[in-house]
């Protein structure tokens, strides 16, 4: 079975994407199941995480969104359950992802005025479907796009992103995020951790310190799949 997988952003009017256009500083991610949509907000640079609660509560007032759980999550995040509108939204994005068969990997971020998904398409003429229904009712912009021949389910959505990455810290994250995209995993290596930690502003040793940390902790939160996969 071949499966296509395709990434884009599309600027909308939902009520989610006004939220984001009104607090650029703050990510916004949704879970929906269509009786409840679960909203955690990451406040990022925001200057005033209040103002952006602010926002959330306000405009989901006046959308007739009632908020059922309101849970401060970290120091940085907070947490919301949500009745689902996607009824009153139609068509929504989601309904036309539903319409052309596709499955959509939530969650689905709003940050400043654009709104990510990912999908898997099972034929590429829904693909094309997908995409230019999309384009008549706003604008979109692909992101990645690639397919893939003798696709498993269970072998590629197994893994969470708290499995991946729940035991790094912030900067041990960042150091991993930043090494990736600056090519320093590339062959051959297009920047050294020296180079990396300038750009960071940071000590080369403290730098290394936070990568290695990183590599270690996904390395032993994949160790039992790759033993599994040795199985195989």
């Amino acid at each position: 079975m071949t499966v296509y997988s395709l990434t884009f952003k599309l600027q909308s009017d939902s009520l989610y994407n006004k939220m984001s256009r009104m607090q650029p500083e703050a990510e916004f991610n949704l879970w929906c199941n269509y009786s409840r949509h679960v909203m955690e907000v990451t406040f990022g640079k925001a200057s005033s995480p209040e103002s952006v609660l602010r926002t959330v509560k306000r405009m989901a007032h006046e959308s007739g969104t009632r908020i059922l759980r309101d849970v401060p999550t970290a120091k940085m995040s907070h947490l919301m359950v949500m009745s689902c509108t996607c009824a009153r939204a139609m068509p929504s994005t989601w309904s036309v992802i539903a319409k052309y068969n596709c499955l959509d990997l939530q969650p689905t971020t709003y940050t400043a005025g654009w709104e990510q998904y990912r999908v898997l398409a099972f034929s590429s003429s829904d693909i094309r479907s997908l995409l230019e229904e999309l384009s008549h009712l706003s604008k979109v912009e692909i992101q990645s796009q690639s397919n893939k021949a003798d696709f498993s389910m269970m072998d590629n959505f197994v893994l969470s992103m708290a499995d991946l990455f729940g035991k790094m810290t912030a900067k041990q994250s960042e150091a991993l995020r930043v090494a990736l995209r600056s090519g320093y995993y590339s062959r051959p290596r297009r920047v050294s951790t020296d180079q990396i930690a300038r750009s960071l502003g940071r000590p080369g040793p403290t730098y290394r310190e936070h990568l290695l940390k990183a590599e270690t902790k996904l390395l032993q939160a994949v160790g039992p799949y790759l033993e599994l996969a040795q199985i195989r």
